[in-house]
């Protein structure tokens, strides 16, 4: 499949279907992991420029087929739609980089210190 057919060509719901550990799998809704799985990295305009506006990745989650030089233009026409997206700063990047990992168990974004405290308490 071409690069262009991928982003042109419907997904299929059950692509989007993550299994959980083991045999258990847990359901997701769509939207609401788009917005509530990302974040809105709020930079100096021209650092927007030179990262094809990667700060605004929480709209590429809820439409993959926009462009990103459209991204801008998507979230000041809709805010609405982003209220709930958290807002990340240039200084926030480092500390959020710990929180790395999905915890199937509590539902939630994990750091890695704790995934390790978890599996010492179950060693």
């Amino acid at each position: 499949m071409s690069t262009y057919d991928s982003y042109t060509t419907p997904v299929k719901r059950e692509t989007w279907d993550v299994p959980a550990a083991g045999a258990t799998r847990f359901n997701w809704d769509y939207d609401s992991g788009a917005i509530n799985g990302t974040s809105f990295l709020i930079l100096p305009g021209f650092l927007n420029f030179f990262t094809a506006n990667i700060g605004y990745h929480h709209i590429h989650h809820l439409s993959p087929k926009i462009p990103n030089y459209c991204l801008v233009e998507c979230h000041n026409t809709h805010p609405h739609l982003f209220t709930e997206v958290r807002r990340l700063r240039l200084s926030d990047v480092q500390n959020s980089l710990k929180c790395i990992l999905w915890d199937t168990r509590a539902q939630r974004i994990i750091t890695v210190a704790e995934y390790r405290a978890m599996e010492s308490a179950i060693a």
